[in-house]
């Protein structure tokens, strides 16, 4: 078997660890994009107000939770 298989069958998270590890997860990127955006984007002519980039920052937050759920439910396989 190979090393995903080993780990998801003998370290399974508690449901407190999971929800843990995706808050820190989605909230360290959150907070990445806006700072990202904010370096970035003037270097390629894009001005944005910050609320604006914030606006932005949270569409891709709902996009990676509901990635984050889907690889957990049908890949994974956290319950």
């Amino acid at each position: 078997m190979g090393l995903w298989h080993y780990i998801i069958t003998t370290k399974r998270m508690t449901s407190r660890k999971h929800i843990l590890h995706r808050t820190l997860d989605i909230g360290s990127g959150l907070i990445l994009s806006i700072i990202i955006q904010i370096l970035v984007f003037p270097l390629f002519g894009i001005h944005l107000p910050v609320w604006d980039m914030l606006h932005l920052a949270l569409i891709f937050t709902v996009v990676g939770i509901a990635r984050s759920y889907i690889w957990s439910k049908y890949v994974f396989k956290y319950r």
